[in-house]
């Protein structure tokens, strides 16, 4: 409204707090501050009022509070961080999944191929490291999650010649 911060040092600032949310619910080993802060890094990008938002910009952001949450995940063994980040990735990629949409589809796609790939990676880790019940469920709920999200990516979003392919 008074166009004091630019919408990327506002995002700026917003993710400085973020992280230290992130850092101090490792400090004190609280899930739920994990999982606060996820979901406020999350909405940050709303926030900044950015008149049109830039697709590298805002998924190389997502994969950096991606990167940050399995982080957190890994120092608290918090699992529900990796399904909860993978239901964001999800939301964020529900605009580019129209293959209408020309501005930032392919950048949206290869980021979504890499999300994939993490998202594989790191639930095959956890499920390989963790030995407890209750994380079965999680574990179980991220690979199909994933696996719908990159379904939805390869049959929405790329052309038919490239589908079987892919």
């Amino acid at each position: 409204m008074y166009d004091l911060f630019t919408p990327e040092s506002a995002l700026l600032v917003m993710f400085m707090s973020v992280v230290f949310v992130a850092t101090v619910s490792v400090v004190y080993r609280s899930k739920s501050t994990a999982i606060a802060g996820l979901i406020l890094a999350s909405i940050a990008p709303f926030l900044t009022s950015a008149p049109d938002s830039d697709t590298l910009v805002i998924f190389s952001y997502l994969m950096v509070i991606v990167l940050g949450s399995l982080w957190v995940l890994a120092k608290i063994d918090a699992l529900v961080l990796q399904l909860i980040a993978l239901v964001i990735v999800f939301l964020y990629s529900l605009p580019f999944f129209d293959i209408s949409v020309g501005e930032g589809r392919e950048i949206a796609l290869a980021f979504g191929f890499l999300f994939t790939a993490i998202f594989f990676i790191s639930n095959s880790a956890s499920i390989l490291h963790r030995t407890k019940d209750e994380a079965a469920s999680i574990n179980v709920a991220v690979a199909a999650g994933t696996g719908v999200y990159v379904a939805c990516w390869i049959a929405l979003a790329v052309s038919s010649e490239w589908q079987s392919l892919l």
